[in-house]
């Protein structure tokens, strides 16, 4: 469920004259929802508020500057020092002490989560919001551009109208508005770079595959290859080709008629989910565990696609699973590059969640580890195929399963124990912190 994000300030008088921070300097909230991200406890003044006083420039400033990366590059799966300079608050420093507020995108929803601070012997000012949401990505663009836009109609106000803020969201706008600025700022962000920081011909080789390809796939590539995403993308095509096991879903024209994608607000796993459901009464499956002979029948290919590592399609030093076609060749072509019979089947039926997420969109699907809204839905969708969570909780027959319980509806539905563990807790059967590491 998205909420909805929201800066308000009120400007404080200015503590010096003709300097940017002081005419901006503001008591200010954060909220998401009707909760404060700003919420705070003040040891110099024993109080509790939910508002900071804080020069609003330097946020500005940050949120313009970093524009393309937050509102495009996905978390990661560990989070570096570089990627937090760019998505989270106590970077902007400047003398202040901010929330320590993380945003990141999905492509279509942007993570808002903020995490309660520990005193300092050198600040008063200790936060003490914990929370984590989303919002949709739209909003969260008209919600920062309205913030920079306040912050230059106050310097204005002054007389200032040549400010580093202003030139750099002017730039930010004129490629916003400019369809090949923009997809080219996008794949940049993907990949972790900085605006005109990636190598001069990075971008354009990527975009020289799109008719090859499909301009989705470039950006899933980038989000989770960056700097080797053309490399990977020429190994997959290559591997496809060469070593590609042909492949036909069954009914999948009438897949893609009739299986709905839902709104594009609500959470991926959702309606993943659903059109996991969906996919399962057109295949006539109910709620029975689907083995490896009747998923192999509906994929079209051989069992040992999916029982033999080293068999038909199994190209085990790819850097991802994935399907395609050529041009001219109607056959779509798959390759699987992991070895447990779980996580093969596991990554066919995430492919088969991407044929149905873009169906229209391009030649090439891979089942990647970036945090992407189509990776996103590839996982949950796979998730709900295999395993349909009421069916897992008719199996396992309690309220709390233990760690054996889980085990055996693994072995019953012939998926990993994190994939069952992972249903549980996205049906708050189970809470996220006992999710396996790694």
């Amino acid at each position: 469920m998205s909420e909805h994000l929201e800066f308000k300030w009120e400007w404080l008088p200015p503590f010096e004259p003709e300097s940017l921070e002081a005419i901006t300097f503001a008591d200010m909230r954060i909220c998401l929802g009707e909760k404060a991200v700003t919420e705070l406890e003040d040891d110099r003044s024993r109080t509790l508020r939910r508002g900071m006083y804080v020069s609003v420039y330097p946020l500005a400033l940050f949120l313009a500057t970093n524009w393309w990366r937050l509102r495009w590059e996905p978390k990661p799966v560990q989070e570096d020092p570089a990627w937090r300079m760019r998505h989270c608050l106590p970077a902007i420093g400047e003398g202040y002490v901010w929330p320590d507020l993380t945003f990141a995108s999905d492509g279509e929803m942007m993570l808002v989560a903020v995490r309660s601070t520990e005193k300092s012997r050198t600040s008063p000012v200790r936060y003490i919001a914990d929370f984590t949401g989303w919002v949709p990505a739209a909003s969260f663009e008209g919600v920062v551009g309205r913030c920079i836009e306040g912050v230059l109609a106050r310097l204005e106000a002054f007389g200032i109208t040549n400010s580093e803020l202003a030139g750099v969201w002017a730039e930010v706008r004129a490629e916003n508005d400019d369809p090949a600025a923009a997809c080219l700022r996008r794949i940049e962000a993907l990949a972790g770079y900085d605006p005109d920081e990636a190598p001069e011909a990075f971008v354009r080789d990527l975009l020289d595959t799109e008719a090859e390809v499909g301009l989705p796939a470039i950006q899933e590539l980038a989000a989770a290859s960056q700097s080797r995403a053309l490399k990977d993308l020429r190994m997959l095509q290559e591997s496809l080709r060469s070593q590609g096991v042909t492949f036909r879903i069954a009914d999948f024209e009438r897949l893609i008629s009739e299986v709905q994608l839902g709104n594009p607000t609500s959470q991926p796993w959702q309606r993943a989910y659903a059109a996991a459901q969906k996919v399962r009464q057109i295949w006539n499956l109910d709620e029975k565990p689907i083995s490896n002979s009747r998923l192999a029948e509906l994929f079209g290919v051989q069992r040992n696609v999916l029982e033999d590592d080293q068999g038909a399609g199994s190209v085990l030093n790819a850097p991802y699973s994935a399907s395609g076609w050529h041009r001219g060749n109607v056959d779509r072509r798959l390759i699987l590059n992991r070895k447990p019979v779980t996580s093969r089947r596991f990554a066919m039926c995430r492919l088969l969640g991407d044929g149905i997420f873009g169906s229209h969109d391009g030649h090439l699907s891979a089942a990647t580890d970036a945090g992407t809204s189509r990776q996103k839905f590839q996982r949950a969708f796979a998730q709900g195929l295999l395993c349909p969570f009421e069916a897992l909780m008719e199996f396992i027959g309690k309220a709390v399963p233990s760690d054996d319980d889980i085990e055996d509806a693994a072995a019953h539905f012939t998926v990993s124990p994190r994939l069952v563990f992972t249903t549980l807790v996205n049906h708050h059967v189970l809470p996220r912190e006992v999710l396996p590491v790694g």
